[in-house]
């Protein structure tokens, strides 16, 4: 899990990242664990995106997911 600054407040809400690697299994664990979430919260549903350079992800030898959980706005 991480939080993120963003500048704009049009993007909020979690989303799920997943290794390209593993595109089968950990998209589709990416995919359940994000609905579930916004279930849970009531969120906004972003769409789970394989784009992201993160250690974990990238040499898990098993299906893995990483949250972004919140966008950090900071008024200008």
């Amino acid at each position: 899990m991480h939080a993120k600054h963003f500048v704009s407040s049009a993007a909020h809400g979690p989303q799920a990242f997943y290794s390209p690697e593993d595109e089968g299994k950990s998209r589709g664990l990416a995919l359940l664990m994000q609905a579930e979430l916004a279930a849970a919260t009531g969120e906004t549903v972003r769409t789970v995106s394989p784009h992201i350079a993160h250690y974990l992800l990238d040499h898990a030898r098993m299906p893995a997911v990483t949250f972004e959980l919140r966008l950090c706005q900071q008024p200008t």
